[in-house]
């Protein structure tokens, strides 16, 4: 399987981000992370450390990316630091799957969607 060079993963500290940024890893790919939990990503870094994946080739930041400030931090951090930037996952957790989407604006639904 080939994985770009450079990722970018959005809520890299949650379940699915963390489980996506490690794989990343496995293979061999740059990582430029952002979590709002500075604790999870720490955790995250841990784990990629553990298996391998050298300190120079990831980047955490904490930030919340549902603000455009700190996404757009974290992406040109990534620029910065490797050069460029191949692929950018989106994995933070902004609603509770236990409402239902039928209450919910539309301008809600544009920011998570």
């Amino acid at each position: 399987m080939s994985i770009p060079d450079i990722c970018t993963c959005l809520g890299a500290g949650g379940i699915l981000g963390g489980g996506a940024t490690v794989r990343f890893g496995k293979y061999g790919a740059s990582l430029a992370l952002i979590d709002i939990d500075q604790e999870k990503l720490d955790k995250v870094v841990a784990k990629l450390q553990e298996g391998g994946v050298p300190s120079e080739k990831i980047l955490a930041v904490k930030g919340d990316v549902t603000n455009p400030d700190d996404a757009k931090k974290v992406v040109d951090a990534a620029v910065k630091t490797f050069g460029k930037l191949d692929i950018l996952v989106s994995l933070f957790k902004r609603y509770n799957l236990r409402e239902s989407l039928f209450t919910k604006s539309l301008q809600f639904l544009d920011q998570v969607f």
